[in-house]
């Protein structure tokens, strides 16, 4: 298994202009998943504007920078980038989405191990729900995910996306169609509860950067354990 590990970026930010660059304790966003990201000996940066870091930039199409652009579309194309750069295959393909930085490379590690142990189709990275129901929630019991249809289901465990690990598995994420990222095989990585800020707004970047100064580890040399 050689996973590929892509940090996908966009200058395009309309809600929060300019938001992979904003400084977010002391150092642009970007640049904390940039340093989880190159932990690992295969990652790419997939972004539409040069950036100096030590991760190869792919750059990334002018369509699938678009506002209505899936972003499932854009890493499929940077995946294909990588294989033909390191022609190997790669797999599976994580990705880690700027919008959350708290996680720490363990978090990435462990990740993957569950996706190999368990060989769903996608794992995704969740926090416990702060409501017991609402939008983008999802409930599980162990390991699989289920969407929040039932309401008489008050014995399950309630969870909500954060938008920080996703795992694809290659033959799953290269079909032709793009397919809902949480499905009846879908497997779960569980991340703290402070750890569910996807910043969006300068409201939700504000409310990131505080629970980062009382959690966060920051890039330390235990965020790469």
């Amino acid at each position: 298994m050689t996973p590929l590990v892509t940090v996908l970026a966009r200058k395009g930010s309309k809600r929060l202009p300019g938001k992979a660059w904003r400084v977010f304790s002391g150092r642009p966003l970007i640049d904390w998943t940039v340093d989880i990201a190159r932990c690992f000996e295969t990652a790419v940066l997939s972004a539409d504007f040069d950036w100096p870091c030590v991760l190869p930039n792919l750059g990334r199409l002018a369509v699938l920078a678009e506002d209505g652009a899936g972003k499932l579309a854009a890493i499929r194309w940077a995946h294909r980038q990588a294989e033909m750069k390191w022609r190997v295959e790669l797999s599976p393909v994580v990705d880690l989405d700027i919008c959350n930085p708290s996680r720490t490379v363990a978090d990435v590690r462990g990740a993957l191990r569950l996706f190999e142990e368990v060989e769903p189709k996608t794992l995704v990275s969740v926090v416990k729900a702060r409501r017991q129901y609402g939008y983008n929630s999802f409930v599980g019991v162990g390991k699989p995910l289920r969407s929040v249809s039932d309401k008489k289901q008050h014995e399950w465990n309630y969870y909500d996306l954060n938008c920080c690990i996703y795992i694809y598995d290659r033959e799953w994420l290269l079909g032709e169609e793009d397919h809902p990222v949480t499905e009846r095989d879908t497997v779960f990585y569980l991340m703290p509860d402070w750890a569910f800020v996807d910043i969006d707004t300068k409201l939700d970047f504000e409310i990131a950067e505080f629970l980062w100064s009382k959690h966060g580890l920051g890039a330390t040399d235990n965020n790469r354990k």
